[in-house]
């Protein structure tokens, strides 16, 4: 057989009506109260700060943060055109800023439910859907609901994945390829593990050597065209402080976290993940040992084979870096959720006491999910008191906005004044040298650490 994962079954009516209805919950979860949502200082405002240089200065290949090309963010292009690309549209800011994850995120639900579909059954991948539109850390925690980059990445390696495992066409092969380049294009070296993962699923699904050779040079064209135009444009100080900082400083020192742990994803899963996790690794376990026994069917083994490829090698390779951050492993979520999709339908599936505990843990776990992101919503997004400031404060028309320049200014500060005020924003020393290169119609804003301002006129 060339294709890993067997064809589905015809959807029915009442099936097509909850793939509806998730995807409905979904929308909400992800963007009910975003207008009153604050703007966050990492990574968020950053992402802002750089699209908004893009769509305002015409530069759609250099990211840049105060007028200078960022080597602080050091991620290629994609996700910031992404978010600049709706501002020169004219979408409000805010908005701007964050649609690209609402839709990345969206389209991980459809994406995932086929990938259960054809792994288990309709029931396993509608249930995968289900936990995905409501799993707390891929909606709220630097996800669905936030201006970053991950449920864009998840969606590129997500689409990749499907691809992967589909026939090898040429117009599968060409997708694959693709699918990746555009996760290599928004978070470079992050794309290595899920890489491997692809390039497992294609060996298990045999591509053939033309197959192999479609699905590189789709992924190198985009990338390699990338790198060479911005090679162009400084002489690889960008592409040679991406590889020194976020592969080898990334992978050996804990950046901005606090320490290091090899069980760290595994105690952020077991936490945040609750309950599905456990039930997945408990299915894996028993699908391993009814393939020792040889008591598994052969699809059966193949589903849980191709979840392992799909979500470990992420998992793995994240827990043996220094840095951790949880969102690293987001790419890996939909495959733990269609394992446990797969376990409880089975649980379901055969009768008796099995059938209400997992009817008790579906119900239970989704409920769970949804609770914490709707707990999360007002306690941790709601607009601090200085940002209400900073979008309401009486500014002259055509002012540039001077912050003090040491500390450097919050990413945020600078994203509300320049994006959403439409104020071009400078630093200066302190209010003496203000004074001295200011128009009579710039202001200085004055900040106290409790994050006070006072609005200073040049005159």
């Amino acid at each position: 057989m060339s294709d890993a994962i067997d064809r589905p079954r015809a959807i029915t009516g009442r099936e097509i009506a909850l793939l509806t209805g998730i995807l409905i919950l979904a929308g909400l979860n992800l963007t009910v109260g975003q207008s009153q949502n604050g703007i966050k200082e990492w990574d968020e405002a950053r992402h802002g700060v750089n699209a908004y240089e893009m769509a305002t200065s015409g530069n759609w290949l250099v990211t840049t943060y105060g007028g200078s090309p960022d080597l602080w963010n050091l991620k290629p292009p994609l996700g910031t055109w992404l978010i600049a690309g709706g501002m020169w549209l004219g979408i409000a800011p805010e908005w701007a800023l964050r649609i690209p994850s609402i839709i990345c995120a969206l389209l991980c639900i459809p994406l995932t439910m086929l990938i259960g579909c054809r792994l288990g059954s309709v029931k396993v991948g509608l249930l995968a859907g289900a936990m995905l539109a409501t799993c707390f850390p891929f909606i709220c925690l630097h996800g669905g609901r936030t201006g970053d980059y991950d449920a864009q990445f998840t969606c590129a390696i997500l689409a990749a994945t499907y691809a992967a495992l589909r026939p090898p066409t040429t117009a599968t092969c060409i997708s694959t390829g693709l699918a990746l380049s555009a996760a290599a294009l928004l978070k470079s070296f992050a794309l290595l593990p899920w890489g491997f993962s692809v390039f497992l699923l294609m060996i298990i699904n045999r591509r053939n050597a033309v197959s192999w050779l479609l699905t590189f040079v789709a992924f190198c064209a985009p990338v390699v065209l990338w790198g060479i135009l911005r090679y162009n444009q400084d002489g690889g100080i960008f592409l040679k402080t991406m590889i020194e900082v976020d592969l080898i400083r990334r992978g050996s020192t804990p950046l901005e976290t606090s320490g290091w742990s090899p069980f760290y994803y595994l105690g952020f899963l077991g936490d945040r993940l609750a309950p599905w996790f456990p039930i997945c690794v408990l299915g894996g376990i028993g699908a391993a040992i009814a393939w020792r026994h040889r008591s598994a069917s052969q699809e059966t083994s193949r589903s849980w084979l191709i979840l392992a490829a799909a979500a470990l090698p992420g998992i793995i390779l994240f827990s043996t870096a220094k840095t951790h951050h949880n969102w690293y492993i987001y790419p890996a979520l939909p495959a733990i959720l269609i394992g446990a999709a797969i376990c409880l339908t089975e649980m379901f599936r055969r009768g008796g006491s099995w059938k209400w505990i997992a009817l008790l843990l579906i119900a239970g776990g989704l409920a769970f999910q949804e609770f914490r992101i709707m707990k999360h919503l007002p306690k941790r997004e709601a607009v601090s008191q200085a940002e209400l400031f900073l979008r309401q404060c009486p500014l002259p028309v055509g002012s540039t906005v001077f912050l003090p320049a040491a500390p450097e200014p919050h990413q945020w500060e600078r994203f509300v004044i320049q994006a959403i005020r439409g104020h071009p924003v400078r630093t200066c020393v302190d209010l003496a040298d203000f004074k001295n290169i200011a128009s009579h119609h710039d202001v200085f804003l004055q900040r106290s650490e409790g994050f006070e301002y006072q609005v200073i006129p040049a005159n």
